[in-house]
């Protein structure tokens, strides 16, 4: 069961275009579209910046149609400026994850070939760790700071630029931008998209679930460099000419609800842990710190909603969390409940124009209620993982992808999150691989063997589990926090076990 909803394109496509120079057109120059700390950005202020970005990497660097540009970059208008300047003139945009280790970055970097690569002022040092392991990078450009000699300062850089440029002649299936997953090693998996997939998710979850308007302004937990954040706060937002707010730290529960209350948001996106961490912190806060009357619609995504956060959530301020499922392979969501229609604790329905449905090892699609492989139908779906054709070949079927997860479907078309199906976890909306974590805390002198699994805290949450055989001389001398502090030095947060048991033996 699925809407009929048709998507259609000009061959002729520039995602630059039609999320910045349609907005012109609508008569929106002056229109906000970003807020970010006390400043307001028009479209028109973005398209400049964009413009003159563009400009600067084609006249002054040299770079062209599919080059490669690599963005490390806070949620700021410079990050809008720097992803849709590199597309306006055909190269290809690549945001990182901010929170990685110089190791990480490294492995990405080359991997991509990238020519050019913009990093956040605070992230420097981390790149210059590496810098002289990177094979193709031909310029080093950093963002908010003019001290840093052994970069080029984007500031100068497109002080020079041009304020107006046309958006290349690109083709609506050429590639736009990339995006990262993790592989069941671990290893980060570069996943492509093309011009109009961004557009795609817009003109369907965007428009017929959300349905987002120009007087909407959007507010998302989830950062820019995660497919969730990218559609949150760019192209539902952008596309509709709509506007949106952009914080470019780590989002706490008290911030989060600061924000909202000065900011006043139509539509906020989080992950589920953060929902469940906001309902913990407001039993504290005042009510005159809380005030989300300003909320039409929450969204969630990243991992199953449990029922209990939803029902909490609604019972204390009175708006519905729409829980939904998409991947950054698919860029958007496939499946969402809708206002209206709501089962808490379902992925919801498959998304006006997706398809989805559940099958068996065969690929013989399930009874209703049993459980089965997940698979989609949805013209953003990236076309391929970069250098990694066996993947590719394994998890895309013609039009159809495989998410990884284990559904069912119940007798209504809403369907059910029943778990992955592989060892992978997903934690506050991302994926951990658990041969990672042990492989880093077998790093540990004092750890002899261990597993990693994914379970359930007391809200029904996932979070990283560590099981420890500490080697005989150190059984009485380490503890549950020695272990944590120790993956807190080598690992990113959100892949740090939140929970160690000692046994004397792995099952």
């Amino acid at each position: 069961m699925h809407e009929e909803v048709r998507i259609t394109y000009s061959d002729r496509l520039n995602l630059s275009q039609a999320l910045l120079d349609d907005n012109i057109k609508a008569g929106r120059v002056g229109r906000p579209a970003v807020y970010y700390h006390d400043k307001v950005y028009t479209y028109g202020d973005i398209l400049e910046m964009s413009c003159r970005f563009g400009d600067a990497l084609a006249h002054e660097l040299g770079i062209g149609i599919e080059d490669r540009i690599m963005l490390i970059l806070k949620d700021s208008p410079e990050f809008l400026a720097v992803f849709l300047g590199s597309i306006r003139i055909g190269a290809v945009a690549i945001p990182v994850n901010t929170m990685l280790t110089s190791a990480d970055y490294r492995y990405m970097i080359n991997l991509s070939r990238c020519k050019v690569l913009v990093v956040d002022c605070d992230l420097l040092d981390l790149i210059r760790e590496v810098r002289p392991g990177l094979k193709y990078v031909k310029h080093f450009i950093a963002v908010r700071t003019t001290e840093a000699h052994d970069f080029i300062s984007y500031e100068e850089l497109v002080e020079g630029g041009s304020r107006w440029v046309e958006p290349a002649d690109t083709h609506k299936d050429d590639a736009a931008f990339w995006l990262w997953t993790s592989g069941t090693t671990g290893t980060p998996q570069a996943v492509i998209h093309l011009h109009h997939d961004g557009v795609f998710v817009a003109d369907t979850y965007g428009k017929h679930v959300l349905k987002i308007t120009e007087e909407d302004r959007c507010f998302s937990a989830s950062k820019l460099f995660f497919a969730y954040g990218l559609d949150n706060s760019l192209f539902y937002t952008f596309r509709h000419g709509a506007s949106c707010i952009l914080y470019p730290e780590k989002p706490r529960p008290e911030e989060l609800f600061r924000i909202i209350k000065k900011n006043r948001p139509t539509i906020f996106y989080s992950v589920p842990s953060m929902y469940n961490a906001m309902l913990q912190v407001a039993e504290k806060l005042g009510d005159g710190e809380i005030d989300l009357s300003s909320l039409r619609l929450c969204v969630s995504a990243g991992e199953a909603l449990p029922a209990p956060i939803y029902w909490e959530w609604k019972r204390r301020f009175n708006v519905d969390i729409l829980d939904g499922m998409g991947s950054t392979e698919i860029l958007g969501m496939a499946l969402s409940n809708r206002p209206g229609k709501i089962k808490p604790g379902s992925s919801g329905l498959p998304v006006p124009g997706c398809e989805a449905k559940v099958v068996d090892e065969d690929g013989n699609e399930v009874k209703v209620g049993e459980a089965g492989y997940l698979m989609v139908k949805a013209d953003s779906t990236t076309p391929y993982y970069w250098l990694n054709h066996e993947k590719s070949k394994k998890r895309i079927v013609g039009e159809w992808i495989y998410t990884g997860d284990i559904y069912k479907k119940d007798e209504d078309g809403f369907f059910w999150y029943l778990g992955r199906a592989d060892d992978m976890i997903k934690h506050k909306g991302a994926w951990v691989s658990p041969i990672e974590v042990e492989s880093i805390l077998l790093e540990n002198h004092a750890v002899k063997e261990c597993a990693v699994v994914g379970v359930k805290d007391e809200v029904g949450l996932n979070v990283i589990k560590a099981f420890i055989v500490l080697k005989e001389e150190y059984k009485h001398q380490t503890s549950m926090e020695d272990i944590i502090r120790f993956a807190k030095q080598r690992l990113p947060s959100y892949k740090v076990p939140r929970i160690v048991q000692f046994v004397d033996e792995l099952p």
